[in-house]
């Protein structure tokens, strides 16, 4: 009998340690052991690449989205913004461009506030639901900003309609972010990367008028970080 119950110690023992071992290697996952020479590798999170996934994936269902007719009826899309919808619809990202990062950190949200405005402003005295709330929101205004400038009424109308968003869970925070892929000389692909905690990541893309020299004066204008990633 006591045998019998060492036995079960033994064994319960084992599973304990084992699930032990399971939880501690899910919560490493950004690690790998190669067992034959028990080396322990650390893979680091390639941020850019899986953003590049994202974006792919987002591109082809923007892509699908403006080329449904049935969709574009039942948005009650004007002639004038239909217009600029079909010479959209049977573009693609040109990889052989940069994608133009632009960080939204709460630096940069500030200059950019603040040059819209002459009041004083402090991100930090707003309360954190408002301040997180206007972060998230600072991504459509830079698109609108942008898209005004490079196109007009119609192309800013458009692309409220142009659009597609999906939530996508990362194994890592991802921080906010915008990428503009350029598609042509005159249109890119505009997309919202916006972190909701927790690895939650919300992602809006969009068509938009763009224009190189544009783009460029108002982004530095306004202080955003801006850097060029290749595909």
């Amino acid at each position: 009998m006591k045998r019998k119950l060492t036995a079960l110690f033994i064994a319960l023992g084992s599973m304990v340690c084992m699930t032990a071992c399971s939880k501690d290697s899910a919560s490493k996952s950004n690690k790998k052991t190669n067992e034959s020479n028990n080396v322990s590798t650390e893979i680091e999170f390639d941020e850019n690449a899986e953003l590049k996934d994202v974006a792919t994936e987002m591109t082809d269902s923007l892509s699908e989205v403006t080329a449904c007719d049935s969709y574009l009826k039942t948005m009650s899309t004007p002639d004038d913004v239909m217009k600029v919808i079909e010479d959209w619809r049977n573009l693609s990202v040109d990889k052989t461009s940069p994608i133009y990062v632009i960080s939204l950190d709460e630096q940069s949200i500030e200059s950019y506030i603040k040059s819209a405005s002459d009041d004083k402003f402090d991100l930090s005295e707003m309360p954190e639901t408002v301040r997180e709330y206007l972060i998230c929101k600072i991504g459509d205004s830079i698109g609108t900003m942008v898209n005004g400038k490079a196109g007009g009424v119609n192309e800013v109308a458009a692309s409220s309609i142009a659009r597609f968003s999906k939530t996508f869970i990362l194994q890592s925070n991802i921080e906010n972010q915008i990428w503009m892929i350029p598609c042509n000389k005159e249109t890119a692909v505009y997309i919202s990367f916006t972190n909701t905690g927790n690895g939650v990541l919300t992602v809006t893309a969009s068509y938009a008028a763009y224009d190189n020299q544009i783009c460029d004066m108002l982004l530095e204008s306004t202080g955003f970080h801006i850097k060029k990633l290749q595909w």
